[in-house]
């Protein structure tokens, strides 16, 4: 496979085979058999699997369900002092940052919406999060002082989709996936910091095919992308290289067959990805 970019193929290279013997007989912890063959297509029999029982365990009060608190999509500031994160401690998925070194959180938001994918601008000044609509999953992209103050929505468009932003090194652009509410495709933008401008990267044609998602990552000069393109089956991906200028894009994983490239961390120099490799049998 020729590769005109060097990939750490850390690649966990793992070729997934479906083995006869996991179509064989099956035991079950308490020691019970679960019959399965290639004949009849069945892994599991869900009603012959048991499970150890304890007999000191006691119901769950609904005041402990009513009151479970939960934390999500930490991010630290580029300082390393600080960490913003999603919690809904105060009865909704807000905004709130502590200091690293431990204590109590602040709140940094206060929305009845849904605030979630946190991430903070290269200066430390800003940090930029989804926000949707009574859980409709079209978020905007809003950004609020990392020091506190008012949210400002940075898209409001109902109508699309825009999430995953990440800053590129400069501080002057954000790249986000984006969809419109009328297309199952997604695609990568851009939205210029100052001018609050957004422009589409690339034009995915095929209806079976997306971009981005979870690894959008920039050049230090910032002037490439390198993003996941992938079949919405996920059983086929390749990685790709973009100008951020032109919007020209490069497959860096040419392939025959169906092979799920998929990227996940760029190197500082930028020479170098992590990636996973699955060959599917």
């Amino acid at each position: 496979m020729p590769l005109k970019f060097r990939f750490a193929l850390f690649s966990l290279f793992l070729t997934i085979t479906v083995l006869s013997s996991i179509y064989g007989q099956t035991e079950t912890p308490s020691g019970g058999k679960v019959a399965d063959s290639r004949e009849n297509g069945l892994i599991t029999d869900p009603n012959k699997v048991t499970s150890a029982v304890n007999p000191a365990a006691r119901a769950v009060p609904l005041d402990d369900l009513y009151f479970s608190r939960n934390v999500s999509n930490p991010a630290w500031s580029p300082d390393g002092k600080e960490i913003v994160f999603t919690t809904n401690l105060s009865g909704r998925p807000n905004l709130w940052k502590m200091s690293a070194s431990g204590g109590f959180p602040i709140q940094l938001t206060q929305s009845e919406n849904r605030q979630y994918n946190a991430v903070w601008s290269p200066d430390g000044k800003w940090i930029i999060f989804n926000q949707d609509y009574g859980g409709n999953e079209m978020p905007d992209l809003f950004a609020v002082p990392s020091n506190g103050g008012e949210s400002i929505n940075l898209t409001n468009t109902p109508d699309v989709s825009e999430s995953w932003a990440q800053w590129s090194p400069d501080g002057k652009m954000l790249a986000f996936v984006y969809r419109s509410k009328t297309s199952s495709a997604r695609n990568l933008a851009l939205i210029d910091w100052q001018t609050k401008k957004i422009r589409q990267l690339t034009f995915e044609e095929t209806p079976d095919h997306q971009w981005g998602v979870i690894f959008i990552g920039w050049s230090p000069d910032s002037k490439t992308i390198y993003s996941n393109r992938f079949a919405q089956n996920l059983r086929d991906s390749d990685v790709y290289k973009i100008d951020v200028a032109g919007g020209k894009s490069e497959n860096l994983t040419p392939h025959s067959g169906e092979i799920y490239n998929f990227a996940s961390s760029l190197s500082p120099d930028s020479k170098r990805l992590i990636a996973v490799l699955l060959i599917l049998i």
